[in-house]
């Protein structure tokens, strides 16, 4: 799909279907992640890229909005090296990047930030120095789900934009 048709039709899917997404497709995925650039190219991000059905559970007792989805994506980033606090910056880089790259591959994801961060932290050993920036379920989305009916609303560029002026 050509870029500006890709970014225009993503949209956040909150209802996925029950099909795994492949290890070849969730490797594409999270090879764009490790692709995203990152200040000072420190690559401080660290995903968990969870797919069982122990982990789907696990991860239902962190979150109430995983939607179905079979493969969940948990964004994080390691606090310690000094890199001017941009993790949560790259983090999010790189999420962008894999969310892109889902929907390129014909998979639907959405960014939740609802989540119980001790309980991740708890649930899957996630040291206590990776600050967890938010997860992301991807998915094939389910026959019935569609965008919100907001996802067309976009203010002017006019309004979301400042051009300086000599």
């Amino acid at each position: 799909m050509e870029y500006n048709e890709l970014i225009k039709a993503r949209h956040s899917v909150r209802k996925y279907s029950k099909k795994k997404v492949s290890p070849e497709l969730l490797r594409e995925i999270l090879e764009a992640g490790r692709l995203a650039p990152t200040a000072r190219n420190m690559q401080v991000q660290r995903i968990l890229a969870v797919q069982s059905d122990e982990g789907i559970a696990k991860l239902n007792e962190c979150s109430p909005c995983l939607f179905g989805a079979t493969t969940v994506l948990v964004a994080a980033f390691d606090t310690r090296p000094m890199n001017g606090n941009y993790g949560r910056v790259d983090a999010s880089i790189a999420l962008t990047h894999m969310m892109l790259k889902a929907a390129d591959l014909g998979l639907g994801t959405v960014w939740v930030g609802i989540f119980d961060h001790d309980e991740l932290h708890e649930q899957f050993n996630i040291p206590e120095e990776y600050e967890i920036v938010s997860i992301m379920p991807v998915g094939y989305p389910a026959e019935n789900s569609k965008p919100s009916a907001f996802h067309e609303d976009r203010l002017p560029l006019e309004d979301t934009v400042q051009f300086e002026s000599y």
